[in-house]
């Protein structure tokens, strides 16, 4: 089914219609999620328990509560709706319009004022922890296929949630994050703490983690559990921290499995705790949300939101938006963060951004040659 849906991709975006195409975590096959309607549904994160759909979250619902639910109109597993949508498509003009994109892209010496800025306040205890981004535009060639970008994502990283998505409000966004926010089955919700980065050597050349990465990690892990205890929830099962690799990098990842009967009619709500995790914000989290308005000279828009299938297609998994990119034209803008504590060094943290650059410049490099 795989092969029938792709040419949708490209064809979705030339009419400009709300969709999201994605493959979850190991799976082999994808979904498409069309919407006929151009109006796009919001409802508060709260509201999750009862909902259905494909969710889309900015980083900025961590304010305002509010996400994007697309409920898709065709059932895209039969040929009868398949030929249904290339019949709607067909009636629909190609779109014209161009939303705006941020041009801020940040060279080395400005960030590294910021983020030295930043550990400073931290070393005078006024953060524990701080997650600051920053965004670097790329050209790439305008004749490059979004449909063959998310075929090689899919290739390259069969272990991470493969994304590709527009709105009638946003440009197209595309991305292989290794992070799920939760996902839940019958028995169970899991979520997970992932923090600390460093370039992935292979098993056999692995050194032992840094006291910084130790801690990064350790601070999203005690988050969460404050998170589950403020929902009275004390029975939970505790993993890790292990190493987890995401293509060229690697994370220390802690995993938690809690009962589902002891998150009922609290799912939207623990949710909406978790969001935005410590992982991609901070610590005190109003606090570093603040200062992260203050200190990153762009908008993050869907970078550090989350996204994911809710009661779609037999699944319920919401996902961080990481190692994710926004196009428009021949520019691709790349979001690219790291976590900051009072050890940090500014240079590293540079270095880390630019090893996280690579999930997606590794896979835009060779676009030209796989088109041919």
């Amino acid at each position: 089914m795989k092969k029938k849906l792709i040419p949708f991709i490209d064809r979705l975006l030339q009419k400009g219609v709300p969709f999201v195409a994605y493959r979850l975590p190991g799976a082999t096959t994808m979904q498409l999620c069309v919407q006929q309607s151009f109006t796009l549904h919001k409802i508060k994160i709260g509201d999750l328990d009862h909902a259905s759909g494909f969710v889309l979250a900015d980083f900025e619902s961590a304010r305002t509560g509010n996400i994007i639910l697309l409920t898709p109109d065709f059932d895209l597993s039969k040929t009868t709706e398949q030929n249904r949508l290339s019949s709607w498509l067909d009636t629909l003009p190609d779109t014209t319009e161009k939303q705006s994109i941020q041009s801020k892209h940040q060279e080395r010496d400005d960030y590294m004022q910021r983020v030295n800025y930043l550990i400073d306040q931290l070393q005078s205890d006024a953060f524990e922890k701080i997650v600051f981004s920053r965004l670097a535009c790329k050209k790439i060639s305008s004749a490059v296929k979004i449909s063959d970008f998310f075929i090689l994502l899919e290739q390259q990283y069969p272990s991470a949630f493969i994304s590709v998505f527009s709105l009638p409000t946003t440009n197209v966004w595309i991305g292989a994050t290794p992070e799920s926010l939760i996902s839940i089955d019958e028995n169970q919700a899991i979520t997970m703490a992932v923090a600390g980065t460093r370039k992935n050597t292979g098993e056999n050349t692995r050194k032992p983690w840094g006291h910084k990465e130790i801690e990064e990690q350790e601070f999203v892990s005690q988050f969460i559990e404050m998170q589950l205890s403020e929902l009275s929830v004390n029975e939970f099962l505790k993993e890790g921290p292990v190493t987890m690799d995401a293509g060229s990098i690697s994370h220390l990842k802690t995993t938690f499995k809690i009962p589902l009967p002891s998150l009922e009619g609290n799912i939207g709500r623990f949710i909406k705790g978790l969001h935005p995790t410590p992982a991609v914000c901070g610590l005190p989290k109003a606090d570093a949300y603040r200062m992260i308005q203050k200190a990153e000279s762009h908008d993050r828009i869907f970078y550090t939101g989350f996204l994911g299938p809710w009661n779609l297609y037999k699944h319920a998994q919401l996902f961080v938006n990481l190692r994710c990119a926004e196009l428009s034209g021949s520019q691709m803008n790349l979001y690219l963060g790291g976590g900051l504590t009072a050890s940090s060094v500014a240079s590293d943290e540079w270095e880390e951004t630019e090893h996280k650059s690579q999930t997606l410049l590794s896979v835009a490099e060779n676009l030209l040659t796989f088109a041919r």
